[in-house]
């Protein structure tokens, strides 16, 4: 089978729900969008699949930046060139001090 052999623990550790690994999904994704591409592994791991990745977290740095901006933790500012600045929310320290108490219990505090 074209997917891995019963040894590659690498890869199994990484498959996702439907038995495929993640990095799969996303080779695919960069040939889909881009049917004129072509690269060396070191290439692709560079290059495409880092791209991958930086279109993913910004995705769901947004999201995040979104329920945060509506929870009135963060506030949200038009900077220059029509982009949009994030700052703390000041006057809501005492609560987000609470909440990151609460959330490093579950993450395992700083690194």
């Amino acid at each position: 089978m074209l997917l891995h052999g019963q040894g590659d623990v690498s890869m199994r550790r990484e498959e996702t729900k439907t038995g495929l690994p993640e990095i799969y999904y996303h080779i695919l994704t960069h040939l889909a969008s881009n049917p004129d591409a072509g690269d060396t592994v070191e290439g692709i791991v560079e290059w495409w699949l880092l791209e991958e990745k930086i279109k993913f977290e910004l995705q769901r740095v947004s999201a995040v930046l979104t329920r945060l901006v509506s929870e009135g933790l963060v506030l949200e500012q038009a900077g220059s060139a029509s982009h949009t600045i994030y700052r703390v929310n000041r006057n809501r320290q005492t609560e987000i001090g609470t909440i990151l108490t609460q959330l490093s219990e579950h993450y395992g505090g700083p690194d």
